[in-house]
């Protein structure tokens, strides 16, 4: 006997169910999280991009595409907002300071 469409909205809908989903999922397809040395690696890559951007739209797009280039999987929408905006600051700060110096 199989499950049941209404079965498996339960089950899937366990917390424990989902993360071992994701697990399955990403060891059959080789992606990774975005954790750890992953996440730092990708940070830093965001941060050199981030004076080559155009707009907020463009450094997400850019780093959405390196994640699936990566093959990671994309962090909460909240988690790629702050870091696009956190590189675009940091990156307009480095761009300040060299002007600054040149104008010295």
């Amino acid at each position: 006997m199989g499950l049941t469409g209404e079965a498996l909205l339960t089950d899937a809908a366990r917390r424990q169910t989902r993360q071992e989903h994701r697990k399955a999922l990403s060891h059959i397809y080789e992606y990774c999280a975005f954790t750890g040395r992953g996440a730092r690696d990708l940070k830093a890559w965001l941060d050199g991009q981030a004076e080559l951007a155009t707009s907020n739209e463009d450094i997400a797009r850019r780093f959405v595409q390196k994640c699936r280039k990566t093959q990671t999987i994309l962090p909460a929408i909240i988690t790629i907002e702050r870091l696009c905006a956190d590189a675009l600051v940091a990156a307009e700060r480095r761009i300040e300071t060299r002007i600054a110096r040149r104008l010295r």
